[in-house]
């Protein structure tokens, strides 16, 4: 249920009734999660299509865009988890969020905050915390960047997540290959 949370909060936060609209992929999911499904991936780029457009280089506008693009993809896991069941994770990280019309950073780490419960690995958390530490650090500075200096920065964050998944212990296994030895 913390995908619904997160659509009404969300709708509240940026001021756009039309996520209100997630709570039907959420309906039709108890019914039939392929139905759900089909709902959300037509909910979703109709909702992207009706946020009007945001500066990545603004503070606001930034934390707008991770408010939105958590609002969906919570809203996601709600649908194929297809049931009422709320867990103290989710009270925990709905509670944080409620926070988030005083102050919208708080709906990123609440959602962080779940979504660091459902995978505990902190190499998958590091870094969207980064970036949000980087964004809270820099919220100034973020609007004189222009075009070439906001590219850096996504492009190191980039390259940070590349460095830390190619350090990560991958498990290799063999491909079997049927009639071979």
């Amino acid at each position: 249920m913390i995908g619904v949370a997160a659509v009404i909060i969300s709708s509240l936060v940026l001021g756009q009734p039309v996520l209100l609209l997630g709570i039907f992929p959420f309906i039709l999911s108890m019914r039939s999660r392929d139905a759900g499904l089909g709902a959300y991936f037509l909910y979703a780029p109709y909702v992207a299509s009706k946020v009007p457009p945001l500066n990545l280089y603004s503070y606001l506008d930034g934390i707008s865009i991770l408010i939105f693009a958590l609002s969906l993809l919570l809203l996601l896991e709600d649908v194929l988890r297809s049931t009422i069941k709320i867990k103290k994770t989710e009270l925990a990280a709905g509670a944080i969020m409620l926070l988030s019309p005083l102050f919208p950073e708080a709906f990123i780490v609440g959602a962080l905050l779940y979504l660091a419960s459902l995978r505990p690995e902190p190499l998958v958390m590091l870094a969207p915390a980064m970036v949000t530490v980087v964004m809270l650090i820099a919220r100034d500075t973020l609007q004189n960047l222009g075009g070439s200096g906001g590219v850096l920065v996504l492009g190191g964050f980039t390259a940070l997540t590349a460095i830390l998944l190619a350090l990560k212990n991958v498990k290799s296994s063999e491909m079997l290959i049927p009639g071979g030895d």
